[in-house]
């Protein structure tokens, strides 16, 4: 079965391209372009395996829909790989919001695959 990985950013460009090289790569990918639809999607569907998120979008911001996954006890073993084009503090936000890891903008496509293998990997946990 494909692993579903939902991702959510303001800008088309980016959320084309990641849908892309992530459906390429043998992934689900549904897409959002802010925070709130985002959640809404999550909502409905709770079965992803991972999600992507900016953190600076309209509507609803990454900051918002990651505190709102963390309140739901059936969203917040979802690994979150924030995605940043700032530098300014992004470790203490990927801490403060329980993310798994941080990519910044522009990013290396083989470092972010690897980066969402490894975390899909790691919330399976080991293989039997």
């Amino acid at each position: 079965m494909k692993k579903k990985i939902l991702v959510i950013d303001d800008e088309e460009d980016i959320v084309k391209m990641l849908a892309i090289r992530l459906t390429h790569a043998g992934y689900e990918i549904q897409t959002a372009f802010n925070g709130k639809e985002g959640f809404d999607i999550l909502c409905k569907d709770p079965s992803f395996d991972l999600i992507l998120l900016d953190l600076i979008m309209p509507v609803m911001d990454g900051y918002e829909f990651a505190h709102l996954v963390q309140k739901d006890p059936n969203l917040r073993t979802i690994p979150i790989i924030l995605l940043s084009a700032s530098t300014d503090h992004l470790e203490e936000k990927r801490q403060s919001l329980h993310a798994k890891a941080k990519i910044m903008k522009p990013f290396d496509p083989v470092v972010l695959l690897d980066t969402i293998k490894s975390l899909i990997n790691e919330k399976e946990g080991p293989t039997k």
